[in-house]
């Protein structure tokens, strides 16, 4: 007997964006709707049990039934058919993903149904119907995993606060003529530039196929396949999927990027910069399945610049200038955003490795966020603090109860397996010894290296 529940319902204002504005946010797999309505189904597996000549029955409970989560969404604006086209990419891939419920929190789901449906009389709006069933049970259930989930919360705060702090200098200078939006423009196309080239980073390719499922139970590759330690592909993937996942990142960039440079080249009070860029950066990285690799090709992305020969402090040349460093520090916010959900996404191997990576963001979030407070953009100063902490604080708890890397003295060369048996009392880690002692073979494992405490 299963029970049903009707979480939100939201009557429809007349205009679009008031309507947008009611709507409650959700995700999967890191693509954002906005939800009409949510339903959740839940309930007991009953096996009911009748007998001859016997009034009534027995029901037999075997248990807790499988939650089932559907939506009435939307989603809406100019960037529409780009969000449609990245919830098609993330719908369609295999195995698992997280859906950010908008009241229940994050949950581990496989989608069991979905569509979207275009409507002539409503504009730039995307109906969508989806349904997904729980996979494990709900993810995140202790405060030290939930912090990621703040992570993630915290970035939409950043985009509206960046989005609301380029108005403030670019709607101005879009009011002195054609050339300050061209010249926008022409920032937006050079972001697109930059994160083209980081999609196709050959490492962050390498570390895909490193990290390929063996074919069979009997097969292994052995050292070669640890090159990524915070990497987990599904079962089932083979070169050609990840050929595939490429192909439909490069893709996704491009009509995301001509979205956003047409966006810029219409500047105007209603125009959503912010939540273009990231579309550009999330298609990106959407096709980086590591987070370690993510977070590398981020970090290059969140130190974007744009330098031409526009000059001037007065007239069309100043409002070249302004336009020109208002959206250049946007799209390094936008970045920043993204590298904040990588690194909640990013699993450390060890407490070292952890705060290593919250060194180097707590770097990169200062850098810009002197940057917002000199530029006196108080709303971005302020949501970037914030999300740094959000991102110190889950890397911090995270890391706390993973080993340390401690520094191996051997008395000689050593065979990986001895080595893993002497360390650990378990040979099963050669493989990890062989990778972390950087051997050209795995019998022949240098004297000194670092490697896990335990």
């Amino acid at each position: 007997m299963s029970g049903f529940t009707n979480i939100t319902g939201i009557a429809a204002p007349t205009s679009v964006a008031g309507f947008a504005g009611l709507l409650q946010m959700a995700s999967f797999r890191g693509v954002p709707f906005k939800v009409v309505a949510s339903q959740v189904r839940v309930g007991r597996r009953i096996a009911t049990h009748e007998y001859p000549f016997r009034d009534g029955g027995w029901p037999e409970d075997m248990g807790r039934a499988m939650r089932t989560y559907s939506f009435t969404g939307h989603v809406i604006g100019d960037l529409a058919p780009a969000l449609q086209l990245a919830l098609t990419t993330v719908l369609e891939l295999q195995g698992s993903g997280i859906l950010i419920h908008p009241s229940i929190g994050a949950v581990n789901v496989a989608v069991l149904s979905a569509g979207t449906a275009v409507h002539r009389d409503n504009g730039r709006m995307i109906s969508l119907e989806m349904t997904f069933i729980e996979d494990s049970g709900t993810v995140f259930p202790t405060a030290i995993i939930a912090t990621a989930v703040s992570v993630l919360l915290l970035c939409a705060g950043v985009l509206g606060a960046a989005n609301t702090d380029l108005g403030g200098v670019a709607i101005p200078a879009a009011l002195s003529g054609p050339e300050p939006v061209a010249e926008g423009a022409s920032v937006v196309t050079g972001f697109v530039g930059a994160t083209t080239i980081g999609g196709g980073n050959p490492g962050a390719i390498i570390s895909m196929a490193t990290a390929l499922p063996p074919p069979d139970t009997n097969t292994t590759y052995g050292r070669y396949a640890v090159g990524s330690a915070t990497l987990a592909l599904p079962a089932g993937t083979t070169v050609a999927t990840l050929q595939a996942q490429l192909a439909n990142q490069r893709a996704a960039i491009a009509s995301t990027g001509a979205t956003a440079v047409s966006a810029a080249l219409s500047y105007s009070a209603t125009t959503d910069m912010a939540d273009a860029l990231a579309a550009i950066v999330e298609a990106m990285r959407a096709g980086i399945t590591d987070p370690a690799s993510q977070v590398q090709v981020l970090l290059s992305l969140a130190q974007f610049s744009f330098n031409d020969t526009a000059t001037g402090t007065i007239g069309v040349g100043a409002a070249m200038v302004a336009m020109r460093d208002a959206m250049a520090a946007t799209c390094r916010r936008v970045a920043m955003t993204s590298l904040a959900r990588a690194s909640a996404a990013y699993q450390p191997v060890s407490y070292t490795d952890a705060a290593n990576l919250r060194t180097v963001l707590a770097a990169a979030f200062d850098v810009e966020i002197t940057a917002a407070g000199d530029a006196g953009e108080d709303a971005t100063y302020t949501a970037l603090k914030q999300l740094r902490a959000a991102v110190i604080l889950d890397l911090t708890t995270r890391g706390a109860s993973l080993p340390s890397v401690v520094t191996v003295s051997l008395p000689s060369s050593m065979p990986s397996l001895a080595i893993a048996q002497r360390l650990y009392k378990d040979a099963s880690r050669a493989d990890q010894i062989a990778a972390e002692s950087g051997a050209i073979h795995p019998a022949f494992c240098p004297a000194s290296f670092q490697a896990l405490a335990a």
